[in-house]
């Protein structure tokens, strides 16, 4: 966690430092003076000093990942069955220390609203009876997998509207919690939200990233390429398997394509160990590093002091 004390607006957080002073500070206001004669011209309006002050906060933007404090603080949900094939209830997923719900998290995590929801969002976090939790990659899959069942076996054509609750209505039969598919579907739909009745998914998005999340499920095993494409296709409504091509996952916000060396990494990325195989790779440990340089920046150990006797000790 932080060190540091922060404040944070609707939408924004940033980080307090006190800031030491050689100079007089004083707090003015206006002082009117109480005049009996309307006709004197002598009073005239003027300041008071109200305090002085030996010291300022400082207000520091911070550069903080929310969905990385996510991902780190979260307990994750491994589906209906968890990690061992048989079927576990939601609770037991979590020790009795990770129950905390969304509101708890949000109030503890040194995030405005906004942030956090976005991270939120990112990660694909869901709350189920007041628990909050992160879903594995394979969660994910697994999810989406049953969203393109039921849809296929019911005929809902989902780059079309329809109405969200008739496909979560239909997916209880497959255990996987109504947030979660919420969730799921969050970041792929072409409207702003997901709670507004009918929805339609977008399909460059979905496309994008059932690729990328079953990719990620690999692990770091290497694999055919072909293999990968195919079993990517077999997950997609069949109008949309024709773009389930390696160059759509270039612009993704989670995996970026490194060509020869030539792309920058993001967040995500794979590598292709040969001309014919593909393989995950993430770099995600990155973001505990920043968190550790920004607060160091917060307490003052920075280069870039604000100190004036520190900075003409220098050239001395």
């Amino acid at each position: 966690m932080t060190s540091h004390a922060v404040l944070t607006t609707q939408s924004l957080t940033f980080k307090l430092r006190q800031v030491q002073s050689s100079n007089s500070i004083f707090l003015l206001q206006p002082h009117l003076p109480c005049v009996s004669d309307a006709n004197d011209l002598t009073a005239v309006p003027s300041l008071s000093i109200v305090a002085q002050c030996k010291a300022t906060l400082e207000l520091i933007r911070s550069p903080t990942s929310p969905a990385a404090w996510l991902r780190e603080l979260l307990p994750v949900y491994n589906g209906p069955y968890g990690e061992t094939g048989v079927a576990s209830p939601i609770a037991s997923q979590a020790t009795l220390a990770e129950r905390r719900s969304k509101r708890d998290h949000l109030t503890n995590l040194p995030l405005s609203e906004d942030e956090f929801e976005s991270g939120w969002r990112e990660i694909r976090a869901f709350e189920s009876d007041g628990q909050a939790f992160k879903p594995s990659v394979a969660c994910l899959v697994g999810a989406w997998k049953a969203v393109v069942s039921a849809s296929t076996a019911h005929g809902i054509d989902l780059e079309r509207e329809f109405k969200l609750i008739g496909l979560l209505g239909i997916l209880e039969v497959d255990d996987y919690p109504t947030p979660l598919v919420e969730a799921v579907l969050w970041n792929l739909t072409t409207q702003e939200s997901v709670y507004t009745g009918s929805i339609c998914v977008h399909e460059e998005k979905c496309v994008r990233w059932v690729g990328a999340t079953m990719l990620e499920a690999m692990g770091r095993q290497s694999t055919p390429i072909s293999d990968f494409l195919e079993g990517w296709r077999n997950e997609l409504p069949e109008q949309w398997r024709t773009a389930a091509m390696l160059e759509a996952l270039k612009v993704s916000s989670d995996l970026v394509v490194r060509l020869e060396d030539t792309e920058t990494l993001h967040k995500g990325t794979y590598t292709r160990p040969t001309s014919t195989t593909v393989q995950f790779y993430s770099n995600t440990s990155d973001s505990k590093s920043r968190r550790e340089s920004s607060a160091g920046t917060a307490n003052g150990s920075g280069k870039n002091s604000r100190k004036w006797h520190e900075k003409f000790k220098a050239t001395r």
